[in-house]
């Protein structure tokens, strides 16, 4: 499944915008954000093999600019199971030139292995993401889409 950056949530409530043409949210406040982006899932059996986020940066370089997720995984109670980092990241072009915005894939696994293994029958997934402020020269971040598959 492949969901819209629209999906996600700030759990500050913070101002985020949705930018019409393409579903992705921006962080347009002045301050960096957490968000929650959830994952349906499908088979209440079966381990994630695959987890990707797409996400627009400003190109800088900096960590401090950089979109950070993790891939959270929680039993049916809500109790922690795994949070895990990204396994790679890699730039796949500029979005716009001025001011540059830089368009970045996250992915999980997608190898021999899964994402995680042995996540209750029953559990949850979701993305828990912290978002950069929007930048002194006007650029956002955000998330534009997310997925995740599971072993069939």
């Amino acid at each position: 499944m492949t969901y819209p950056g629209s999906m996600c949530r700030s759990v500050e409530n913070n101002t985020a915008a949705v930018r019409a043409e393409d579903g992705a949210l921006l962080n347009q406040a002045q301050r960096e954000q957490t968000w929650i982006c959830p994952i349906v899932r499908h088979q209440m059996t079966n381990d994630p093999e695959f987890a990707r986020i797409t996400v627009q940066e400003d190109g800088t370089q900096e960590t401090t600019h950089q979109v950070s997720c993790k891939f959270v995984a929680r039993s049916h109670k809500g109790e922690k199971f795994a949070e895990i980092g990204h396994t790679t990241r890699s730039e796949q072009g500029n979005l716009q030139t001025n001011p540059l915005q830089v368009l970045v894939l996250y992915t999980w696994a997608g190898g021999e292995d899964d994402v995680l293994s042995g996540v209750s029958n029953h559990g949850y997934y979701f993305f828990r993401c912290v978002i950069p402020a929007r930048t002194d020269q006007g650029q956002l971040s955000g998330v534009i889409t997310y997925k995740m598959s599971e072993n069939d």
